[in-house]
């Protein structure tokens, strides 16, 4: 049956993983390796900036509503809660146009490039357009990003680096045994020597 099935299928993979780590030897990361990789990739290690955000949306033929509720909340930047309510097409409208914390990578490209060009309490200056519609947005908190410390990222760094000798080491253990056989019905890289990575 299924279970049956499954079970030889995870014992073979333990078998092979046992195996595995017999024949293969990986170094553990020294400090001087992590800090290597925090120098040369900062930016990984930058945290996203946060900000708390209301939006309205309209349609895509509706442009010219959005400039006209702009312009009311201009004069009124109280009324954005009522008219997100009464006019977005979000089903964010019943909570006042309320999307929660939204960081990097979590909207539109149109959307978050006029979001991360905003600070707190500011509304947008004109109508963000993206594939959705017309956005009018509001932050209401923002938290800029922080760079992350290298005592916070070295167990991540070295984690990283830990997995990716081993999957190096596979690679080339799996290469030196097909140069080392004759297998027939599949094609394998073969390796001509230990050091190919």
């Amino acid at each position: 049956g299924f279970f049956k099935d499954r079970c030889s299928v995870s014992d073979e993979q333990a078998m092979i993983e046992s195996l595995l780590k017999e024949e293969i030897t990986v170094p553990e990361p020294d400090l001087s390796s992590c800090e290597r990789y925090y120098k040369n990739n900062r930016q990984r290690f930058v945290t996203s900036p946060l900000f708390q955000v209301s939006h309205i949306l309209l349609p895509a033929g509706e442009g010219q509503k959005a400039e006209d509720i702009l312009s009311l909340l201009r004069r009124d930047p109280s009324r954005f809660s009522d008219l997100a309510k009464e006019h977005s097409r979000c089903p964010s409208a019943k909570d006042g146009g309320r999307l929660g914390q939204i960081a990097r990578g979590q909207t539109t490209p149109e959307f978050e490039a006029a979001l991360f060009k905003m600070k707190k309490g500011e509304i947008s200056g004109e109508p963000v357009a993206t594939r959705y519609g017309y956005h009018i947005i509001q932050v209401h908190e923002r938290a800029d990003a922080r760079e992350m410390s290298f005592d916070a990222a070295k167990d991540w760094i070295a984690d990283y680096l830990r997995r990716q000798s081993w999957q190096r080491a596979v690679s080339q253990y799996i290469s030196i045994l097909a140069g080392k056989s004759d297998i027939k019905g599949f094609v394998l890289k073969a390796a001509d020597t230990p050091l190919v990575q």
